[in-house]
């Protein structure tokens, strides 16, 4: 639409406009007609007799500084207010968002509408603006767009940002807005834990990245010079976490490290015991996100009318429990009474005494069917059978976590706050105190159908952060059949007692129960960024 910079009069309007329309649209109408305006804009891309009209009490009544512009003690009165740097199409499109509290954005003037509406204090507009933003992310735009959460500290949007970049963190490294991006915002990603790339490639673009801040600034090229353009971010880049060989090739007669710094790194990658390293993180990075899958829906009990499994999550380095899947629930009938059946078994032939002797004494305490004269075959004890494809039940029950260590601090954990597994030293207090008692961490109730594939992925209602100060922690499963007392459950187990998180972030190990009902655990590994 275009910015509404004429004049026109109430009488060009047909009569009693205002029927049947919502506050909104008589406002909006106001503004598109220039009806009773008392303020005009002239934005930087006005020429000489352009400006935008507005109402001084309706830019007031949405705008604490508009309000302090036009009604506070320092009011000055101007013919014309001068927006220097204020596109007359961005300033448009705020306005209409005033009138009307709905607008129309475009991904090219998004960004720009953010910005005035921060500066104009209208809160929501700016939460508009960030969500909009957020549905347009991608690998050539998301740095930008963090750029400007950043900037307005619109953490909703920075979050957005932080979790595609996590998860394309090679495609984000080769678009050309990752070396347009500021120290403080490449600081701000190199520092993710979860910026899940190969730690040569991050090291090779941080390079190209100064060698670029450099050659703007007119500063040599050298290894000194690179270390100091790159700031905080240096730190934050994990040379320890190479090998040998790929540290040796990036680093080798570069002059980034004093001797002392080169041989405390040589030392931990070669695991020198007693070995502490100041100049940059030994933390490895990790994808932000891991499943570990449990049961084996091929391997399935006995059935009955409820399930509970337990087991113990020993957690090395802070982690999120984000969902559990349940494995697969089968309805199985079950007889009133005790069948026999000769399915699928073989039968035994015989043509004399002495093979009908020995053929008997070979399923001594088995029941039998001599099928005729000749032949006989064994019978398999029939308890039930499962029901057909199509037959659901009903499942109710509880997920639990425990562990035998009270949480000292009552307030949220931030990520910053969590243990990132850099200390070797495991924290015992609180061991010495075990009165045996057990703290509830978590409980979510669980109603679901056992044909429903989707409900069988519970999502927690709210990540729970584990932290390695507590474990291990206790994981307990609870379900029950409210179906007919004939119907059971039957589910997959485990033949392994124990699964170890790939990164070595956790262990869950089977306490009773087999993981029976547990398909997988999705955990969310903790980025260790400060919030926006």
């Amino acid at each position: 639409m275009e910015a509404c910079t004429g004049t026109q009069s109430s009488q060009d309007l047909p009569a009693a406009w205002q029927h049947d329309k919502a506050l909104g649209d008589c406002m909006i109408k106001l503004y598109e007609n220039k009806l009773w305006t008392d303020v005009k804009f002239k934005c930087k891309d006005h020429g000489d007799y352009e400006r935008i009209h507005a109402h001084k009490i309706v830019l007031a009544a949405r705008s604490p500084v508009f309000q302090a512009m036009f009604f506070g003690q320092c009011t000055e009165e101007k013919e014309d207010i001068l927006l220097d740097s204020i596109e007359a199409e961005t300033f448009d499109l705020f306005l209409r968002y005033t009138y009307m509290d709905k607008v129309t954005l475009t991904e090219d003037l998004a960004a720009s509408v953010l910005e005035t509406a921060h500066y104009y204090q209208v809160t929501n507009l700016v939460q508009l603006c960030a969500d909009f933003l957020a549905s347009c992310v991608r690998h050539d735009n998301v740095c930008g767009i963090l750029s400007l959460a950043q900037r307005y500290e619109v953490s909703s949007l920075c979050k957005v940002c932080c979790i595609f970049i996590d998860e394309n963190a090679d495609e984000v490294m080769e678009s050309e807005g990752f070396l347009e991006l500021s120290e403080n915002v490449l600081s701000f990603i190199l520092k993710g834990d979860t910026f899940y790339a190969d730690e040569t490639n991050i090291f090779k673009k941080a390079e190209e990245w100064a060698e670029k801040k450099l050659k703007e600034s007119q500063i040599e090229n050298n290894g000194q010079n690179m270390r100091k353009i790159l700031g905080p971010t240096f730190y934050n880049l994990r040379l320890p976490s190479m090998s040998l060989d790929e540290f040796l090739k990036c680093t080798r007669r570069k002059g980034y490290f004093s001797m002392e710094e080169y041989e405390d790194i040589v030392d931990f990658i070669n695991r020198t015991p007693d070995t502490t390293v100041n100049s940059n993180s030994c933390i490895s990075r990790l994808p932000n996100v891991e499943t570990i899958y449990c049961s084996d829906e091929q391997n399935t009990e006995v059935a009955s009318d409820t399930m509970q499994t337990s087991f113990y999550v020993t957690i090395h380095r802070d982690v999120k429990l984000k969902a559990v899947e349940l494995a697969e629930i089968f309805p199985f009938l079950e007889y009133d009474n005790i069948l026999y059946s000769n399915i699928n078994n073989r039968s035994v032939y015989f043509n004399s005494s002495d093979s009908v002797q020995y053929a008997l004494s070979q399923y001594t305490n088995q029941v039998i069917e001599l099928v005729s004269s000749h032949r006989l075959c064994k019978l398999e004890k029939q308890i039930g059978q499962d029901l057909p494809e199509g037959v659901e039940i009903i499942i109710t029950g509880s997920l639990k976590l425990s562990c035998k260590k009270e949480k000292i601090e009552t307030v949220a954990v931030d990520d910053d706050d969590v243990d990132n597994g850099n200390n070797d030293e495991d924290d015992d207090s609180g061991n010495d105190d075990d009165d045996g008692k057990i703290y509830q961490v978590f409980q979510q109730d669980l109603r679901l159908a056992s044909m429903d594939k989707a409900e069988r992925k519970i999502t927690l209602e709210q990540p729970v952060i584990l932290e390695k100060s507590r474990s291990p922690y206790i994981f307990t499963l609870d379900l029950k059949n409210e179906y007919s007392r004939s119907v059971k459950m039957k589910t997959g187990l485990s033949s392994e007692k124990t699964f170890t998180s790939y990164y070595d972030v956790f262990e869950v190990e089977d306490i009773e129960g087999e993981f029976r009902g547990v398909r997988s655990l999705c955990f969310e590994n903790i980025s260790n960024r400060d919030e926006c």
